[in-house]
C-alpha cells in the first residue's frame, strides 16, 4: 500500500473512532464532552503531525539523486508527475469538443472528395483541358 493510501485509511479509522467517542458521551455531561473534545483534537493533531513527518521522510528517501555510471539521474517525485485531475464537467466538455473537431474534420474531407468527383468539377476540368489544347487559359475577372 502506498503512503498516501495508508494515511487516508488511518485518517478514516481515526475519524470513525472519534465519532464513536463523541456518541459515547451523554448529552447532559458537559465536562465529559469538553474532555472528549480536547482529547479528539489532540489525537487528530498527533495524527496530522505524524503523517507530515512520514511524508517528509518518504520524500527525502525518494527524491535523493540516483547516481548510475557517473551520471546524475533525475529526482523521483510521483506527485509532480501526475497531471491535475479533471472534473466531470471538464471531461464532458473535452469529449464534446473532441467530437465536434472530429465531425468538422470528417465533413471537410467529405466535401473535398465530393468537390473532386462532382459533375461541376468534371465539366470545369474538361473545359480547361480543351482550352489548353488550343493554347488558351481561363482568367478570373474581379467584380467592379
Amino acid at each position: 500500500m502506498e503512503l498516501g493510501e495508508k494515511q487516508r485509511e488511518e485518517l478514516k479509522q481515526l475519524r470513525a473512532q472519534l465519532q464513536a467517542m463523541k456518541h459515547g458521551v451523554s448529552k447532559g455531561d458537559k465536562k465529559a464532552k469538553k474532555r472528549i473534545s480536547a482529547e479528539m483534537k489532540r489525537m487528530e493533531e498527533e495524527m496530522i503531525e505524524r503523517h507530515k513527518r512520514e511524508k517528509e521522510d518518504w520524500q527525502s528517501a525518494n527524491t535523493s539523486e540516483i547516481v548510475d555510471d557517473g551520471k546524475i539521474g533525475e529526482e523521483v517525485d510521483s506527485e509532480e508527475e501526475q497531471p491535475p485531475s479533471m472534473t466531470r464537467a471538464q471531461k464532458r466538455r473535452e469529449k464534446k469538443d473532441a467530437a465536434r473537431r472530429e465531425a468538422a474534420r470528417r465533413i471537410a474531407t467529405e466535401e473535398e472528395e465530393l468537390e473532386k468527383s462532382s459533375d461541376r468539377r468534371k465539366e470545369w476540368d474538361g473545359l480547361v483541358r480543351i482550352l489548353q489544347a488550343q493554347g488558351l487559359t481561363v482568367r478570373e475577372v474581379s467584380d467592379n
